[in-house]
């Protein structure tokens, strides 16, 4: 059992790797095998179709991002800290971040087929959800349910944001000729926005509408 689950961890792996290099119809399932080191037959054995596959990689990436932020909100003294140091975890695995972006950016995949069709569906929400509205909640009071959806997109917006500017290599490149471009001043921003997040949703009270 434990081998079989360490075929299937490495298959995702190599796939992941590979669907954010050369694309979805770039990929084959040949390609994912050989990389992988075991045979055709164990790649369909687990997944079934090279698009399960590729969903399946979408959701072992959401799954470990959700892990992640759990132990962050776990850790952070409150809403700022917290978009700090996912920031900075996102900054610090820049490589598996824009692996991610890429996936989830892919056009042309077929849906996935009903089986792990709702293995996924929780891939379109933010990572965290629950323990960072929980979080949300003990920081800022009892508010609706539409002021925590509001806070919570709102708080992720501006990471993955912020998170694509400084993972790109062509904003490295800028950083020489625009010194405003850089980590420390985009924490300051990123601060100064979840302020004015919370601030706004602290304003508009039980009155808000989202």
């Amino acid at each position: 059992m434990a081998e079989e689950q360490g075929t299937k961890e490495k298959i995702l792996q190599v796939a992941a790797e590979l669907f954010a290099k050369f694309g979805f119809a770039g990929t084959s399932v040949r390609d994912i095998a050989q990389k992988s080191g075991v045979n055709l037959s164990a790649v369909n054995y687990h997944f079934g179709s090279k698009h399960n596959l590729y969903w399946s990689t979408v959701c072992d990436a959401h799954n470990k991002g959700e892990c992640e932020v759990n132990r962050l909100v776990a850790e952070s003294k409150d809403l700022t800290d917290f978009a700090i140091r996912f920031f900075d975890f996102l900054l610090e695995n820049k490589g598996m971040f824009r692996s991610i972006m890429k996936l989830m950016l892919t056009d042309g995949v077929p849906d996935p087929d009903e089986d792990i069709e709702q293995n996924i569906a929780g891939t379109l929400m933010p990572f965290g959800s629950d323990d960072l509205r929980a979080f949300v909640r003990e920081q800022l009071g009892d508010l609706s349910e539409d002021a925590i959806n509001f806070v919570v997109f709102n708080v992720f917006a501006l990471i993955i944001h912020f998170g694509m500017m400084h993972s790109s290599s062509k904003i490295e490149m800028l950083k020489g000729r625009n010194p405003f471009i850089v980590e420390e001043n985009a924490r300051k921003v990123l601060a100064h926005n979840i302020k004015a997040v919370e601030n706004y949703v602290a304003l508009v009270g039980d009155k808000f509408q989202f």
